[in-house]
């Protein structure tokens, strides 16, 4: 290898300070994207001599048992790194087994030695394999859109192929044989280790267990609680029942007005201590959204109790204020709709009659919400609702008048044919 920085030395010689050559396709933005060769915080690819091992990898070098159980606790470990934000390069793909795992399929360089030959080419290529197929389904999941490439982790492969070809169940079926063998006679491995073995694999095949999200039921941790006085308990419940029974006859043949007095039944009921259920709600949210503050509880407090019946009066007043006034809007707006569906031919003449029956119905609702209003929004309600109303009234008179008609119709026709009847027997007897 020949060095070549004098060269690039002496050639920037003539440029001035802040000045750079670059080619036409070269963008500012790319240039700005450009890493800094032989700079071990940006150069991932950069070899520091002090961090390499000077022993060749061999990855089908003999291994004691302590030996395997640490590379397993190491390759896990850089599989943990990688989901908390680590580049593959710098964490993954620096387990060299992850690269060869076709070494281990043998034939097996130690014939003679069975202990060694299970332990290299049974036990430690399942768990690689196992590995190798869990950073495939995960970095499949993270392919998927669901987190931030990026910010939550890293997704570049470096041209390095991340896809793993064998199938699950032949990786679970050959750690199952793994399993077996150390669980046998057959092995020679001390109690001790055997367990750490056998642990270590049967954690790394849980991962592909289909009843593993069964066993998950938490994963977060749970928020403290306090148990409710069981006199306490009683009088929810009851109050739920009632609610149901109540709604059960709102939902069978409940109006608006019944719909909005439940409302206000629910919202003025006094709980506990005093306070409305409204107050309730509020109260939650606040213990909520302020983690239980006590300055903020005791301010809530405060301004809840410091309203006097005229307040009070006063507040329902503007809340029925606002809850007509919505109500109204939202009748405006299904009147408009029924307009644009007549202005479209969105409405098929089958479906006029049902049309202008409800325009009818909305129509003189508005009109009865807001009956001093002067507003063109309620002048505009009362029109269409006697307009619809007289549609109504015309459809009807009409298949009146053309029941009759075909009915007319009907009658003349049969008096024709016995007319018929009656000249072609007069035909016959001449």
């Amino acid at each position: 290898m020949e060095d070549i920085t004098l060269l690039f030395s002496q050639s920037c010689q003539g440029l001035a300070t802040g000045r750079m050559i670059k080619p036409a396709e070269l963008t500012m933005l790319d240039a700005m994207n450009a890493i800094q060769l032989l700079d071990a915080k940006m150069d991932s690819g950069m070899i520091i001599q002090s961090a390499m091992s000077p022993v060749r990898f061999d990855p089908e070098a003999p291994l004691c048992v302590e030996d395997v159980c640490w590379v397993m606790d190491r390759m896990m470990a850089l599989e943990v790194a990688w989901y908390r934000g680590a580049t593959l390069c710098q964490s993954v793909y620096t387990g060299l087994y992850y690269h060869n795992p076709q070494h281990l399929a043998g034939p097996s360089r130690y014939p003679q030695q069975e202990q060694q030959t299970y332990l290299m080419y049974l036990v430690l290529r399942s768990y690689v394999l196992l590995y190798c197929k869990t950073i495939d389904l995960a970095y499949s999941e993270f392919a998927k859109n669901h987190v931030y490439d990026g910010e939550d982790c890293w997704l570049d492969h470096y041209g390095v192929a991340v896809r793993m070809s064998d199938p699950i169940e032949d990786v679970v079926s050959l750690t199952d044989e793994a399993l077996v063998w150390l669980e046998s006679e057959q092995c020679d491995i001390s109690t001790k280790w055997r367990e750490q073995l056998i642990k270590r694999l049967v954690f790394r095949r849980a991962a592909f267990d289909p009843t593993m999200p069964s066993h998950l039921r938490q994963s977060m941790p749970l928020p403290a609680t306090e148990h409710i006085e069981i006199g306490t308990a009683w009088q929810v419940l009851s109050a739920g029942l009632d609610d149901l029974v109540a709604l059960e006859s709102l939902v069978q043949d409940g109006t608006w007005n019944q719909w909005d007095s439940r409302f206000d039944l629910v919202s003025n009921r006094l709980f506990d201590g005093g306070l409305h259920g409204n107050d309730l709600m509020a109260l939650a949210t606040i213990n909520r959204e302020s983690s239980k503050n006590p300055a903020i509880l005791r301010d809530f407090g405060e301004v809840t109790s410091e309203l006097g019946p005229a307040a009070c009066q006063q507040i329902s007043v503007w809340k029925n204020l606002v809850s007509g006034v919505l109500h109204a809007i939202r009748l405006d707006c299904l009147i408009e709709s029924n307009l644009a569906s007549l202005d479209l031919d969105m409405a098929t003449p089958l479906d006029e009659t049902e049309l202008w029956w409800w325009m009818s119905q909305v129509a003189s609702e508005r009109a009865i919400c807001c009956p001093l209003s002067s507003t063109w929004q309620s002048s505009w309600a009362k029109v269409w609702a006697s307009m619809a109303s007289a549609v109504q009234i015309e459809k009807t008179l009409l298949q009146d008048a053309t029941r009759h008609l075909v009915e007319a119709i009907e009658r003349l026709d049969h008096i024709l044919e016995e007319t018929n009847d009656c000249f072609v027997g007069v035909s016959d007897f001449y």
